[in-house]
């Protein structure tokens, strides 16, 4: 029988320890609970589980043509508080679940040891750019490493179209890739497939038609898309993507019927064009952006399962998800990120008020994403507990690991530990 894990969020209050043992008594309210603040933390190279680097290979490219994914890692999860290193065990999860031709293990049922692949080749795409990212903010080789292996897969698959434009699949696969791309060659130095950024770049600008909207796909991939043109300004100074960004953030901002913001789902919108609009507002300071960024946001902050709104502790941080009943689910991931990103542009705008609220539902949604995860000692009956350490399921009692899942959660993680400067990673 497993044990419950200490929670990944540093000392909780007495309250809530009294209300998560105490299961038998009568929950009637959580008011008064207040969450402490996470103790700062660093991250840095001697965590474990890692990788040990072979000497007889000097660079990234060496050991990936020399060895075969998935790597064998060193050492387990160590039970340790952090929320970096919460979503860096996500990133091994992803390292162990990659498979010899560099694409990640999709679908896995962690109680019956069963796998449903299938490439799922913007889910692909994203596990890449976690990879990437994690690789890019630790400097630990191992993420490049996995990086290059799936790259080498991905573009393998692209489609070149003639008069200087390639594409992967789609319009959001290719921008989905871009991410992955850009920030494994900024990291590393490397600049062998500036030509392919550039060719993919263009398919990009390519599908952006008159007034800034997008010709091809849909608003989830427009919202991606967004999120490229800000990663390829970034990389290559271009300011034709600059340009486009604003064009194209312009358009979504003037029309949300058009986008997942007219519906329930409007969530998605804030994912993935918060990060692209900061960025631009740092280079030009619209008055637009930050109306669209908070009218996207403040939404999702309004509803959360703080402790005046609920009376279950296992709710408790989780934002209300209509399609998960309410309950504790990973898709409170999705929601953060935005959030996260928002807090950027409330802190320079002066903000405060806004700010405080943002930092506030940062800090439970953390909490409750932590408790979430398979740890060392919780693995929930999985038949492999060491395999599945670090993986975040669909929710609390779901057998389902989904690499997007993972991947999603880890990138929200690191975002929200950094951005409101609660850890730090050293190199």
């Amino acid at each position: 029988m497993e044990v419950n894990r200490p929670s990944k969020f540093p000392v909780l209050p007495l309250v809530l320890m009294v209300l998560l043992s105490a299961c038998q008594e009568d929950l009637r309210t959580l008011r008064g609970f207040v969450l402490e603040e996470p103790a700062w933390r660093v991250y840095d190279a001697s965590r474990v589980p890692g990788f040990r680097w072979p000497s007889e290979h000097a660079t990234v490219g060496d050991a990936a043509d020399a060895l075969v994914p998935p790597l064998a890692l060193e050492g387990t999860d160590t039970g340790e508080d952090g929320i970096v290193y919460a979503a860096v065990l996500g990133g091994y999860y992803l390292m162990k679940v990659q498979r010899p031709d560099g694409g990640f293990g999709y679908q896995y049922d962690h109680r019956k040891g069963v796998w449903a692949d299938e490439d799922q080749i913007h889910r692909q795409c994203g596990s890449t750019f976690t990879q990437a990212m994690i690789a890019e903010l630790t400097g630990r080789p191992e993420f490049s490493l996995s990086t290059e292996w799936a790259l080498r897969w991905l573009t393998a698959q692209v489609t070149e179209l003639g008069g200087g434009a390639a594409m992967l699949v789609d319009l959001g696969a290719t921008a989905l890739v871009l991410l992955s791309l850009t920030s494994h060659g900024k990291h590393l130095g490397d600049t062998s497939r500036d030509d392919l950024i550039d060719r993919l770049g263009q398919f990009l600008l390519n599908s952006i038609g008159e007034g800034g909207v997008f010709t091809r796909g849909g608003s989830l991939q427009w919202g991606q898309s967004l999120q490229a043109l800000g990663r390829l300004h970034d990389y290559t100074g271009d300011e034709r993507y600059l340009d486009a960004m604003e064009e194209t953030g312009h358009w979504l901002y003037l029309h949300p019927e058009r986008s997942y913001e007219a519906t329930d789902e409007g969530y998605l919108m804030s994912l993935w064009v918060g990060d692209p609009l900061v960025r631009l507002y740092e280079r030009r300071p619209l008055d637009w952006i930050p109306e669209y960024l908070f009218r996207l946001t403040d939404p999702i902050v309004a509803a959360q399962h703080l402790p005046d709104t609920t009376t279950d502790p296992e709710r408790l941080g989780h934002y209300v998800v209509p399609e998960a009943d309410g309950g504790p689910t990973w898709r409170t991931a999705l929601r953060l990120e935005g959030v996260a990103d928002a807090i950027l542009l409330a802190r320079r705008l002066g903000d405060d008020a806004r700010l405080a609220r943002y930092r506030e539902s940062t800090l439970y949604a953390v909490y409750a994403l932590q408790k979430l995860q398979l740890r060392a000692g919780d693995t929930r009956g999985a038949v492999d507990p060491v395999l599945v350490e670090g993986a975040w399921p669909l929710s609390p009692d779901s057998p389902t690991l989904r690499a997007d899942v993972t991947h999603h959660t880890a990138n929200t993680l690191l975002k929200a530990a950094l951005h409101l400067e609660l850890e730090g990673i050293e190199r």
